[in-house]
């Protein structure tokens, strides 16, 4: 099978379905909210430095745009932009995956070495500081 084909099939998966795009956003802006959740940390203007919100808003960014080429050119069969998009929705797709596994996993070590110390007597000094 040629590279090139196995490359881009999950774009043509997302040309012939438009609302893909969208849903793939959607996940990437619940499992953010998952983690704001989950580190009690509350949403600030700084949020949009996040990977997962910020391949959330490409990803809607592009199905607004392959919603209009759809209505516009609805029977287009050589699609020359998504040899330039696709790459640049893949590449913070996969950052923003990394980026949420890393935070789960980080959040996941956080608890268990909280359940896992010992308690402390009042007026002990923290174990860093002697």
């Amino acid at each position: 099978m040629d590279v090139l084909a196995i490359f881009y099939a999950p774009m043509a998966m997302v040309t012939v379905r438009p609302m893909a795009p969208f849903i793939i956003a959607a996940v990437f802006a619940l499992l953010q909210v998952v983690l704001l959740i989950r580190q009690r940390a509350l949403p600030t203007l700084l949020l949009w430095r996040r990977p997962a919100l910020f391949a959330a808003a490409i990803w809607v960014v592009y199905g607004l745009y392959e919603l209009q080429v759809q209505a516009t050119q609805p029977y287009a069969n050589i699609r020359i932009d998504l040899l330039v998009l696709a790459p640049i929705l893949y590449v913070f797709t996969v950052i923003a995956i990394w980026w949420i596994w890393r935070e789960f996993r980080g959040a996941r070590e956080a608890t268990r070495a909280e359940t896992l110390s010992p308690p402390k007597a009042k007026g002990e000094p923290p174990a860093d500081k002697p």
